[in-house]
């Protein structure tokens, strides 16, 4: 952080210096937050190709990939070497957010505080039902789509107030596109089929059985991480709107 703080400092905007150090300091954040997500993405991206299970619109690379695969000797699914691995590590992201929630003083907590605290725990919980349930591979998927479309938006926080106005506004736009398509469209796929519908289809029909009820209940989970979505979709729509029409940059 130390050796990007000058660069920031140098392309910061803010004409108030009490201020200027804070916000370089949370640019820089952004920028290492985002090149975190940058590099999980593609990981993530690599592993779930390994199968045959992730669907071209998600980013999988033959057109025989069907998200119904995932259930192929399931609960005796054998997953690709080093996968539980990286499923493991990735969910450090969130028990990191989820403490560093849990610890924010009230006087710091900012307007979507309850929202992301809530977001993180139930991403965790979902990390900790996949892995027990042996059900590696739908986790990973969400983690997926949760960590690529959050790429631009900290691009985009980590270029606000400064010089590179033009580009802040450009991964806004493809911030737009992408939480859509991967919130709005992916996300809800992957819970009809993956938690709703294969499992409750021959041969793996798991009506009644304990493994059904677990299926329906992360559906749940995930269904109200799909609503809170929706709504931030909203309020980036009215971000991305006051930045290109009116040219109003705000932090996220």
């Amino acid at each position: 952080m130390d050796l990007l703080l000058p660069y920031f400092l140098s392309i910061s905007t803010e004409k108030n210096e009490s201020l200027r150090h804070d916000k370089a300091a949370k640019n820089v954040k952004n920028f290492i937050s985002a090149l975190y997500l940058t590099f999980s993405s593609a990981v993530s991206l690599y592993y779930l190709n390994k199968g045959n299970y992730l669907p071209v619109f998600m980013g999988g690379f033959s057109s025989s990939n069907d998200i119904s695969n995932i259930f192929i000797k399931y609960p005796m699914s054998e997953h690709a070497p080093g996968i539980k691995a990286l499923f493991l590590a990735l969910s450090g992201h969130y028990v990191s957010g989820t403490y560093r929630h849990w610890k924010t003083p009230v006087e710091k907590q900012r307007n979507d505080h309850i929202e992301m605290y809530l977001h993180h725990l139930l991403t965790l919980s979902l990390f900790l039902g996949s892995y027990l349930m042996n059900d590696i591979e739908t986790g990973l998927i969400v983690s997926y789509l949760m960590d690529i479309c959050d790429v631009p938006i900290h691009f985009a926080k980590g270029l606000v107030d400064t010089h590179w106005r033009t580009t802040c506004k450009a991964c806004g736009v493809v911030m737009w596109f992408l939480w859509g398509w991967t919130r709005l469209v992916c996300l809800p796929y992957h819970i009809y089929y993956t938690f709703l519908k294969n499992p409750f289809e021959a041969p793996h029909n798991m009506t009644g059985m304990y493994q059904g009820y677990n299926f329906s209940s992360m559906a749940c989970l995930l269904s109200i991480l799909g609503i809170m979505g929706v709504w931030w979709f909203y309020l980036i729509t009215k971000m991305v709107f006051r930045a290109i029409v009116k040219d109003k940059q705000e932090d996220i």
